[in-house]
């Protein structure tokens, strides 16, 4: 057993018999959630929420196993949920870069190293969000989806898509107006 007042100190051999007495347990707990995850992902999960855990630990107030656990439990459940989230948007991402190939009529292989270019990395992932949410606009404004209906499609809270459509509808009233300025000239 790992003594909790070393163990909240740094000590390294406490925290790999903690590692060895919780890991079975946190395993198990991720599997319990229920996410399709494969077993490399638990283990990239796992070994996040023991990072993180080491971390907090010198400011958690457990004192007890059973109250260990529970912190332990509430860090895993934050490190699946980001790690959820986060592949997630991955795949979104990937569906529309090569969405993007299809209609930019170059191959998926001189985009990615289109990407890798340094100079062009912060185009794109402007050219990416500028596409996103304009397909967001258009799904809410053409189609007539809901925010929710788009929440749920696309993995993103309502209030982050309310605020993308509007920071979309904004980008294409000044863009008007700069084209109307244009035309003036």
């Amino acid at each position: 057993m790992w003594n909790i007042d070393e163990l909240k100190q740094g000590s390294i051999p406490e925290f790999n018999k903690f590692y060895k007495h919780f890991q079975p347990k946190v395993k198990g707990l991720i599997k319990y959630y229920g996410y399709n995850l494969t077993v490399e992902e638990v283990e990239d999960i796992t070994q996040d929420t023991f990072t993180k855990a080491f971390r907090g630990l010198p400011k958690c107030k457990a004192e007890t196993e059973r109250s260990i656990f529970a912190w332990l439990g509430t860090t895993l459940r934050n490190a699946t949920y980001d790690y959820v989230k986060k592949k997630n948007r991955k795949e979104i991402i990937e569906n529309k870069l090569i969405s993007v190939c299809r209609t930019d009529q170059r191959t998926e292989p001189d985009l990615v190293n289109d990407i890798l270019n340094d100079e062009s990395v912060d185009h794109f992932h402007n050219y990416l969000k500028q596409t996103f949410n304009g397909v967001l606009l258009y799904e809410k404004a053409i189609l007539g989806k809901t925010n929710k209906e788009l929440s749920e499609k696309y993995k993103f809270s309502t209030s982050s898509i309310s605020q993308r459509i509007l920071r979309e509808k904004k980008r294409i009233n000044k863009k008007g107006k700069e084209d109307l300025l244009i035309l003036q000239k």
